[in-house]
This record gives structure tokens, sequence and C-alpha cells, in this order.
């Protein structure tokens, strides 16, 4: 067993399969996983447990809206709040802007170790 991380990611991903690996992926590592199958239920939950999340890990394209546009929503209300995005398109233009240093980006697919790893560099980046 992995040592406890004890941070929280709300993990927002529309494909249920890719959404229960990533999910597993994190668990194992002892993260606390919120899942969300789209931006209005990863809204809600950020309504409920907003001070309580350490990452916003969210795909890209989306239904209801892309998940830039989640990112700075919920952003706009926790301006420290880290985001990894995650997306199997390469073209640039589906891709956020990353000018924010609390922000990153993961390409589709990934390993579960690469994963694990941007997830650790993200959470030790200090706000």
């Amino acid at each position: 067993m992995i040592e406890s991380a004890a941070e929280t990611i709300l993990l927002v991903e529309d494909e249920d399969a890719v959404r229960a690996v990533v999910s597993a992926i994190l668990r194992r590592r002892g993260y606390e996983v919120l899942e969300a199958p789209r931006p209005s239920v990863a809204c809600e939950i950020f309504d409920r447990r907003g001070p309580e999340i350490d990452l916003l890990l969210t795909d890209i394209v989306m239904p209801e809206m892309n998940g830039g546009a989640l990112a700075a929503r919920l952003i706009a209300r926790r301006p420290e709040l880290r985001v990894l995005f995650i997306s199997g398109y390469t073209d640039s233009t589906t891709q956020p802007s990353l000018g924010n240093p609390n922000t990153s980006f993961l390409s589709k697919p990934f390993h579960a170790a690469a994963l694990a790893a941007r997830v650790a560099e993200m959470l030790e980046r200090r706000p």
C-alpha cells in the first residue's frame, strides 16, 4: 500500500471508462477522488467541497462546456486552484492557455506512472 497523499482531486471526464481508470490510479496512490461525468456536476461538487479540492483534473473536450471554460470558472472562485488538463486532442486550438503557473497539460493516452508523476508535481507547487 502506498502512503496516503491526503489531497483531494476533482476529476472531470465524460468518458466513463477513462474516468474509472484515472480514478483508480489516483486512489491507489492515496488521493481522495471526487468524480464528475460533466462540467455541471463538477460545479455542483465545487459548490459543496471547493475549499477541500487541491487539484482540478479535467478533460478539455466535453459536452456542456470545455475544460478550459470550467477551469476559468473555478479559478475565478479560487485563484490558487491547481489544474491539470488532459486530452487526446493534440490540436493547439483545443488546448487551453497555460499562462497560469498553476496549470499544466498531459496528453492522452498516458501511462499510470506519468499521470501519477504529473499530479504529484502539480500538488507540490505552492499556490
